[in-house]
């Protein structure tokens, strides 16, 4: 579990650094929290930052999916 999980209780929470990425980066360590979907415009996005790689893509999906099937 890292710091991030243990410091905000979100054990669904996914580490993306710049090596998680296939093309660009954050610039800073940052966190995916499947259980904090939400929906957003189009004309919210300021700029696309990169693309992920497959893996942790999937890891992201999985856990999604992991608490859509809970019923949380």
């Amino acid at each position: 579990m890292s710091n991030y999980q243990q410091a905000y209780g979100d054990t669904q929470a996914v580490e993306i650094d710049d090596t998680s990425f296939a093309t660009g980066s954050l610039h800073v360590r940052s966190y995916a929290r499947p259980g904090k979907i939400f929906t957003a415009n189009h004309s919210l996005m300021v700029v696309k930052v990169g693309n992920l790689k497959p893996v942790p893509f999937k890891q992201i999906i999985e856990r999604v999916m992991k608490i859509l099937q809970s019923g949380l």
